[in-house]
């Protein structure tokens, strides 16, 4: 028999319901497969509490999808802004939050196909090879976030480390490799198995050791450099600080280590401590944390990235010229298009020398046509 734990029945105290839920015939007698209906929410990446129908659920269901569908535009905008951006495209710091974005647009895609393809998870292997690509996508994700803090802990707080190019290709190989060997040893034995409603590693010892640990290790890591990275950038900002004679001036300064500091938290995973409290609590308010910052992560990436000087520029030359197309659009295609608007524009392209040699022809033009006019009145 299937059934999970309506928290909803007998006014509020729970209870068990097989609502939604049936069992699927197995060669083992000592094992039963069970199918339910509930769709998921991010929150079921830690959370130890089935989903279910309730209102609570359904209510993280939307936030998940929203969270999600606006995480993979900051995480696209990120890519493309980091690309489009000679410079960005030469720090270590924006091509590891490169690595970090692409990663996470692919995890957050096979969780959406998890969320809604139920025909995904009819199918047990196809749900098993989704359930452990996405495995293996959040670790490599979490790699991405300690190796980032590695960086930048080693930029800021230790200055005059010079970081070894040699030493790159080595760490990108790490970052794809560890969680490799994890997931593979993971999925290769009896308790691993990714089968069920979710499409994901079952609360086991593998559950545990290959998910849980790995994360818990890489989330105290990022929050210890994070720590020691914000003590420096705050002494830095107080020395500046005492220099200033304005006070402006010295808010401006806070308002923005306050701002790097919340985006900079968000790279480098710290908002999945909320995670950890889904997992020692079945209260669902660490899961509405939980799912509101971590299926928002792509939006602070691409805050973070945006909190550079030059990629503000950049954004605002795009969209200074989308406002321009808008507007010539707006005002009608005729008239945006007119010859008289061609002419002009040819001459604003080309320049003094070029737009004399556009009036010459256009001279030219005029008396050839005049000519034809006298021979056919002639």
């Amino acid at each position: 028999l299937c059934v999970w734990w309506d928290f909803n029945q007998d006014d509020g105290n729970g209870g068990w319901s097989s609502s939604g839920c049936h069992t699927e015939p197995t060669l083992s007698n000592m094992r039963a497969i069970c199918r339910c209906n509930h769709l998921t929410n991010f929150a079921v990446l830690l959370s130890r509490r089935a989903p279910s129908p309730s209102t609570e659920d359904e209510a993280l269901k939307y936030v998940t999808l929203v969270g999600i569908i606006l995480s993979m535009m900051g995480l696209i905008a990120t890519i493309i802004t980091i690309l489009s951006i000679k410079n960005l495209r030469k720090r270590h710091h924006h091509r590891m939050i490169l690595g970090l974005c692409a990663t996470l647009v692919v995890f957050l895609t096979l969780f959406l196909a998890i969320l809604y393809a139920k025909t995904l998870r009819a199918n047990n292997a196809a749900c098993k090879s989704v359930g452990i690509c996405a495995h293996y996508l959040l670790l490599c994700a979490f790699m991405w976030m300690s190796a980032d803090a590695t960086f930048l802990y080693k930029q800021i707080v230790i200055v005059f480390h010079r970081w070894q190019e040699q030493f790159v290709p080595v760490l990108h190989i790490l970052i794809l490799a560890i969680p490799c060997l994890i997931v593979t040893l993971s999925a290769s034995g009896t308790n691993g198995d990714y089968i069920g409603s979710q499409c994901w590693i079952e609360e086991n010892a593998a559950f545990y050791g290959a998910l849980v640990a790995p994360m818990v290790i890489s989330v105290l890591y990022n929050f210890t450099l994070f720590a020691l990275i914000f003590r420096s950038r705050h002494q830095r900002v107080k020395r500046q600080a005492a220099r200033q004679t304005s006070p402006k001036n010295r808010d401006a300064a806070r308002i923005k280590l306050l701002r790097t500091t919340l985006t900079l938290s968000v790279v480098l995973g710290i908002t999945w401590l909320f995670g950890f409290l889904v997992l020692l609590s079945k209260h669902v308010a660490f899961e509405y944390l939980f799912t509101i910052f971590n299926s928002l992560q792509g939006v602070g990436i691409f805050l973070n990235v945006l909190n550079a000087h030059e990629v503000r520029k950049n954004w605002s030359v795009r969209l200074s010229s989308i406002g321009r197309v808008t507007a010539s659009t707006r005002d009608g295609s005729s008239s945006f298009w007119s010859p008289s608007n061609a002419t002009a524009g040819i001459t604003r392209e080309t320049g003094d020398g070029d737009s004399t040699g556009a009036s010459a022809s256009a001279g030219t033009a005029a008396s050839a046509a005049k000519a034809v006019d006298a021979s056919r009145h002639g």
